[in-house]
């Protein structure tokens, strides 16, 4: 089976959609199957196709609506809305050359009224796959946003939403989508087990990948301001100590040099560690004394990834 999957964010952008569409083309391709992936070109720098993963990526510019800009962006603007013919004839010319025997549309985003112009006369099956904020935080915000996703969920010959909250909320915006819904969880690849960790007793863990939108900075800024002694709320396990607690951050992203040199500037960097969530053992999750999410995030996967660290979620 050929399968095109369209997904607004794709690598090397880091990111959980990024993430759970690889996984899913390595599974495909693994059980046999043909993909090609289509996705925004974010920069010019990026190639406009490429390959990865053994699999052929193929970037445009695709524009919606008026976006949110710096004034600085905005200036750009014309220029991304005049590449806008171009990406929808590439997008055609893609499901022209690849015949696809199936489209999966991941995260409703920028390519999704693309998609649907390009997919229209077409008998091609399409499958809708909600990832979390597209619904929770796009669809609330955009009257446009939320036109596009009904007119996508009438297409859909299935909605895919990774909870039964999420396909609720959607199904809100789209009574279309609660006919065709399916839940389909999120999951943790197969990972080897973690190096034994040091003992971090009455840590506090926080797990996220570090990026403007998760708020690590504000969590550093917080950190910043505890007492020397370390005192915690009442719920927490914290050791009494005349030092600082310790932070632990779980995660990677673009963000990190900058979050490594706010946590210098604070004057905490001695008190901070920067890891990776695979190093993390499920008993290190489980002896921090406070565990923190991120905080301009809609998604709680991590708090459900901290809590059972053995199980997939």
């Amino acid at each position: 089976m050929r399968v095109l999957i369209v997904t607004s964010k794709y690598l090397p952008s880091v990111g959980g959609l990024e993430t759970a569409v690889r996984e899913l083309n390595a599974r495909l391709r693994g059980a046999g199957h043909e993909t090609l992936i289509v996705t925004n070109r974010h920069s010019r720098r990026l190639p406009p196709g490429e390959e990865l993963d053994g699999t052929t990526v193929r970037r445009f510019f695709f524009t919606s609506g008026l976006p949110r800009l710096t004034p600085a962006q905005l200036l750009k603007y014309p220029a991304r809305l005049a590449a806008a013919p171009a990406a929808y004839a590439g997008l055609r010319c893609v499901i022209r050359e690849f015949r696809p025997d199936v489209v999966n549309l991941h995260f409703v985003g920028h390519p999704t009224a693309y998609l649907l112009a390009a997919l229209r006369g077409s008998s091609i099956p399409l499958v809708v796959s909600l990832h979390g904020t597209d619904v929770q935080i796009d669809l609330k915000r955009s009257p446009v946003r939320r036109q596009v996703f009904r007119l996508a969920a009438a297409r859909a010959a299935a909605v895919t939403a990774n909870s039964e909250y999420l396909l609720r909320l959607a199904s809100d915006y789209a009574p279309a989508a609660a006919a065709k819904g399916v839940v389909i969880p999120n999951a943790l690849p197969g990972l080897p087990p973690p190096a034994p960790a040091p003992e971090r007793r009455g840590h506090i863990l926080c797990v996220s990948r570090l990026a403007a939108v998760k708020g690590v900075d504000l969590l550093l800024q917080a950190f910043a301001k505890l007492p020397p002694n370390g005192s915690m709320p009442p719920s927490g396990s914290m050791p009494p100590s005349g030092s600082m607690p310790r932070l632990v951050i779980a995660g990677d992203g673009p963000e990190r040099p900058a979050l490594e040199a706010l946590a210098s500037r604070l004057g905490i960097r001695q008190d901070v560690e920067f890891s990776i969530p695979t190093s993390v053992s499920p008993d290190g999750r489980k002896s921090a004394g406070t565990h923190v999410r991120d905080t301009r995030s809609s998604q709680g996967l991590s708090l459900i990834h901290i809590s059972e660290p053995t199980r997939p979620y």
